[in-house]
């Protein structure tokens, strides 16, 4: 009676097996089937932010829509192998937002296949839109930020500028910082000394942060 019960519990221990290992097989391949395609993805994310990221360095120099939109595209096709097709299907270029402006907006698609050992695949499309600001001083008559001015300062003093309002630069704290604030005028913040290279006084009334 032992000896029956025994393999009758190995019986169905060999039943579990078999229903489970194919569940979980399939879980690993849609695992690395979904990584992939992210990582594809995220791929295309980096490169089309460097890009554009380098350009809002140096949009002194005028660079055009169209020059951008191909450097996009080179670099991605370049460095996504499995990609069937990219485009950049749209870019603005140095256009105002509802409270910023010298915007840089990019809208790219791309159509890719992934397969997997087992035969399972499918057609992928994936959209991005990338926005960020080039630093270009067209509202008053001053030099464009260096590209050091775009990284974080150790120590450095940080200070609010409102170009549109006027040439001060302010502490964060500053009355005149919450005055426009309340007003819906969104401020930059940078370092005291990209403030005074940009062509900024300091505040009147807060001082701008200097002792």
């Amino acid at each position: 009676m032992k000896e029956k019960v025994w393999r009758n519990k190995q019986g169905s221990y060999l039943v579990e097996a078999t229903l489970t290992l194919p569940v979980f097989v399939l879980a690993v391949i849609a695992l690395a089937f979904l990584i992939e395609i992210v990582g594809i993805c995220e791929e295309i994310g980096h490169i089309t932010a460097r890009e554009v990221k380098e350009n809002a360095l140096i949009t002194e120099q005028s660079m055009s829509a169209m020059a951008l939109s191909g450097q996009i595209e080179e670099q991605v096709k370049k460095r996504c192998e499995k990609l069937t097709d990219f485009q950049v299907k749209k870019v603005k270029y140095l256009f105002h937002g509802q409270h910023s402006y010298d915007l840089i907006g990019v809208v790219t698609q791309a159509n890719f296949i992934v397969k997997n050992s087992v035969g399972i695949g499918g057609k992928i499309q994936f959209t991005e839109q990338v926005v960020a600001r080039g630093f270009t001083g067209c509202l008053q008559d001053a030099a464009p930020l260096e590209a050091s001015a775009f990284y974080q300062k150790d120590g450095a003093t940080r200070v609010m500028v409102f170009p549109k309002y006027g040439k001060r630069y302010h502490v964060p704290s500053c009355s005149v910082v919450s005055h426009e604030e309340q007003r819906g005028n969104k401020g930059w913040e940078m370092a005291c000394e990209d403030a005074d290279r940009k062509g900024f006084t300091a505040c009147l009334l807060c001082g701008g942060g200097i002792d």
